[in-house]
């Protein structure tokens, strides 16, 4: 489960720069897709925001709005992600 935003703006080096720690990310989140990891990112923003959304597709996650996501439902879909993990 990943709590974020989207908006990256540190490089994995711990260089500032939001272009080259997007990048960065971008690329962690695949090395995670191809793991076969099982992920939700859960979109921190006070809207949802397309940078979270990216990122989530590129994990091959779950993505959830958190402005638009009740108790119930947040609690759902952290139940789903893990129900979903591999063995």
């Amino acid at each position: 489960m990943l709590l974020t935003d989207g908006r990256a703006n540190i490089a994995a080096d711990g260089a500032p720069g939001r272009e080259r720690a997007t990048a960065d990310a971008l690329a962690a989140a695949e090395r995670l897709r191809e793991q076969g990891l099982s992920a939700l990112v859960i979109d921190t923003s006070p809207q949802p925001a397309e940078a979270a959304r990216v990122l989530a597709q590129r994990m091959g996650a779950r993505y959830l709005a958190l402005p638009h996501a009740g108790a119930s439902h947040l609690a759902q879909a952290v139940q789903h992600a893990f129900l979903q993990r591999p063995a």
